[in-house]
């Protein structure tokens, strides 16, 4: 088999028989890369679709009727001042659900056709409770300022999707595959499954809190909206005591909406609403890290660049330095407005660094494909993760303290996302380079770059550390490494230096 022809000069240090092994039964990566890229888009593409059917399948399987002056005298007025009042500038059609009489209002619809829907229970509560009404509805046109409606009906339709045509698929023909004699290694099959499984637990918790996220947000500018500012407060206290009552206490991970405590406490204490959460950076690492080994793969095909030059590492590394810039940097800000810490750098930096480790672990180029060269001690493995999170680490801590040296400069000058963009520019430079270099530190990758050694020490620990050494001087000679160690601490030193000379003694 092609296996056991390549293994043994794999095994030997043959970089060719490395090569040819690499690619025993089947494709690519960057063949494989481009099938994944077409599966996709096709994906996406029927996301699309069905975000542009939908809201019109809605309304007629609900039956929502329209909101007409006849049946409802004085309504669509209303309703038309307040959002007015409150600057929503576009079309909205207002529908009424007359089989509803709960106390219930929805903000849906598709680019260039939006919907408010008011049930029969929230339309009677106008005449008993004008307050409680006028927040609520105040509650759905902040989603429409927000401009959220699109992201949480994308969310949900995408989640639908990956469970039903990704997640349970592949968990349940893969294992299949190893009644197949010519197959391949048993670990791909079970290490693609075991992470497609791991993706499929996490991707409704990750939905459910972007969906509480936007809940928050317009509650805020809900509030900020309502004359007295007590409407909403009130709404929620009643559903406060609903909640306390229940007999089964909701679990807030498994809800879309968040409990009405939540939203209460997040009212008096609107720093909650920038906080960097250690689940934004889990995810962040996680997705870095699953994304690293196909992407690089084919960039570095794409450019004929070797997989460790920064440059075919910057597309993977853009989710990760994008998003913790962004998040880290509203962190910081607000820290800088409501004169208090609202995240835990600390915190958020260990949760990268678990989900960056978590998704190497899971990768399938980790788990499933065959092992390389010689076989690593189990302390070489350990030492590769310890470094891999050590390194994301780092990085989260330098970001933060680069955030909270430019924040002062972002909330004064007119040009707030100009700091934020420089930080991201500065942060994709160090975080190219490292996944560069944890591309080709694996332990069975640094044992085939190396003369196979038939002592013991040869293959310990201490050999591995020395060869990763070895090869991070090879990347970045001594003298760049400094030059790039001082500059990396010059940029929160000059967002220091330029906060002290704008700033008012």
């Amino acid at each position: 088999m092609c296996i056991e022809q390549y293994a043994g000069g794999a095994a030997t240090g043959d970089a060719e028989a490395a090569r040819l092994l690499a690619q025993c039964g089947g494709l690519s990566d960057s063949a494989l890369l481009w099938i994944q890229l077409g599966v996709l888009g096709l994906f996406w593409t029927l996301v699309a679709f069905l975000y542009w059917i939908l809201p019109g399948r809605r309304i007629r399987r609900r039956g929502y009727g329209p909101l007409d002056n006849g049946s409802f005298p004085g309504l669509p007025e209303e309703l038309a001042r307040l959002m007015r009042s409150v600057g929503v500038d576009q079309r909205v059609n207002p529908l009424v659900d007359l089989l509803d009489g709960r106390v219930n209002a929805l903000c849906f619809g598709r680019v260039g056709k939006r919907y408010v829907m008011l049930s029969r229970g929230l339309i009677t509560l106008r005449h008993s409770d004008p307050e409680a009404f006028r927040a609520i509805v105040l509650h759905e046109l902040a989603h429409l300022r927000n401009r959220d409606v699109d992201i949480a009906y994308l969310t949900l339709i995408a989640s639908w999707m990956f469970s039903r045509l990704v997640a349970i698929p592949v968990t349940i023909a893969y294992p299949l595959a190893l009644f197949d004699p010519s197959a391949g290694p048993a670990s791909f099959y079970l290490g693609t499954a075991a992470g497609t499984l791991l993706f499929a637990l996490a991707v409704p918790l990750i939905r459910n809190a972007v969906l509480r996220s936007r809940e928050f947000h317009a509650d805020a500018r809900a509030a900020a909206w309502e004359t007295r500012g007590t409407g909403l407060a009130a709404v929620l206290s009643t559903q406060r005591a609903i909640d306390a009552q229940a007999a089964d206490p909701p679990v807030e991970l498994l809800r879309p909406h968040p409990l009405a405590a939540r939203r209460l406490d997040a009212l008096s204490d609107p720093a909650r609403l920038f906080s960097f959460v250690p689940w934004e950076g889990f995810a962040l690492g996680l997705v870095c890290a699953v994304a690293q080994g196909p992407v690089t793969a084919f960039t570095s095909g794409l450019l004929g660049l070797p997989a460790s030059h920064p440059l075919a590492a910057l597309p993977a590394a853009l989710p990760l330095a994008v998003g913790a810039a962004y998040a880290l940097w509203r962190a910081e800000l607000a820290e800088f407005l409501f004169g208090r810490a609202v995240s835990n750098a600390h915190r958020a930096a260990v949760a990268t660094g678990l989900g960056f480790v978590t998704g190497t672990v899971l990768r399938p180029t980790s788990l499933g494909m065959p092992q390389t060269g010689p076989s690593a001690l189990a302390g070489a493995w350990v030492t590769w993760l310890v470094l891999l999170f050590l390194g994301s680490y780092v990085f989260i801590r330098w970001l933060a303290y680069t955030a909270r040296a430019w924040a002062p400069v972002g909330a004064g000058g007119r040009l707030q996302g100009l700091p934020v963009v420089g930080v991201i520019c500065c942060a994709l430079v160090p975080l190219s380079f490292g996944l560069g270099l944890s591309y080709v530190i694996r332990p069975t990758d640094l044992a085939l770059a190396f003369p196979a050694s038939s002592d013991a020490g040869g293959q310990g620990t201490g050999a591995y550390v020395m060869r990763v050494l070895a090869v991070a001087q090879d990347k970045v000679p001594p003298a760049y490494g400094v030059l790039a160690t001082v500059a990396l601490a010059m940029v929160p030193l000059s967002g220091r230096m330029t906060t002290r000379t704008r700033m008012p003694r």
